[in-house]
């Protein structure tokens, strides 16, 4: 079982011309309201590519509530640990794709159910959280080191103190801690400066700096490296990172070694990319599979 910790949301995304002006107004043809947030994202995905996942998260007694959890039981994502809490209400996006961009222009309605209070954590193969809660989330990794369970942290730019090291408390020990360029740029001036802090002062194990059409930089044992992006005719990158970790998360606890996991983990964060939403562009199984073999067979 792998447990995933954090925000479960639904995200509207909008593909429009462009940007409005003010006082401008702009049409869509293409729309999609869908579940989403960084640990729904992860533990759909990890679903679809045949993982035992629970997520633990905090949504509203509305209608959004209910639209996540029925799109957590159709995706076979244990719920048992989502508490429908009627005193809040469940928070919601609002992304914007251009059409000389697929780079999502994002817009999070905030409410108290971002993070979990007090997620009742226990042995599992494999943790995960995006820390937006840190008291909350140094409770959670506390917990699973206490247990010896290996865990993994994406940091969000949201996520991220004044001070970066004052993370630390929810990172320490972490097998493997993410960055995506934003949160690059407010650890260090470079990725190699990012893995430096990654695998330093916050404690992590191995550190990922995910860049995206870039491919990503690494750190593991010491060595660095790179791997170039998967190519892929893009749309909508919401949910790419969120992919990304789902597949090395998928892949390490399958016994592949951290650079095959790596690999995979970007091979489903570009085909996270394909459409409009997030999960509408999660892969199957059986996609993948088909994927890494036709990759090694190239490669032999």
């Amino acid at each position: 079982m792998i447990d995933v910790v954090g925000d479960a949301c639904v995200d509207l995304t909008l593909s429009v011309p462009a940007v409005p002006e003010p006082d401008q107004k702009v049409h869509t043809e293409q729309a999609t309201v869908n579940p989403g947030g960084v640990a729904l994202n992860v533990a759909v995905a990890l679903a679809r590519l045949g993982s035992q996942v629970a997520l633990h998260a905090r949504i509203g007694d509305d209608a959004f509530g209910a639209m996540i959890l029925k799109t957590l039981q159709f995706e076979a994502v244990e719920t048992a640990n989502v508490v429908v809490d009627a005193s809040i209400s469940t928070y919601f996006t609002m992304s914007l794709v251009t059409d000389d961009s697929p780079e999502k222009r994002m817009v999070v309605a905030v409410t108290p159910g971002l993070y979990p209070k007090g997620a009742a954590v226990g042995p599992s193969d494999w943790g995960h959280t995006a820390p937006f809660d840190l008291a909350a989330a140094a409770r959670v990794t506390e917990r699973w080191r206490s247990l010896g369970v290996p865990f993994s942290v994406d940091l969000e730019p949201a996520c991220i103190p004044p001070n970066p090291t004052d993370i630390a408390a929810v990172t320490e020990g972490a097998d493997t801690l993410i960055a995506n360029a934003r949160t690059r740029a407010l650890l260090a001036d470079s990725a190699e400066g990012a893995l430096d802090v990654l695998c330093g002062p916050l404690g992590g194990h191995h550190g990922v700096v995910t860049e995206g059409s870039g491919g990503i930089a690494f750190r593991t044992e010491g060595t660095s490296g790179r791997i170039g992006a998967h190519p892929v005719e893009a749309v909508d990158t919401t949910g790419a990172g969120d992919g990304f970790a789902a597949g090395y998360i998928w892949a390490r606890t399958s016994g592949a070694s951290v650079v095959e996991a790596l690999q995979a983990g970007v091979l489903v964060g570009a085909l996270a990319c394909r459409t409009l939403g997030a999960l509408a562009s999660f892969p199957q199984r059986d996609e993948v599979d088909r994927l890494v073999e036709a990759r090694k067979r190239m490669v032999s």
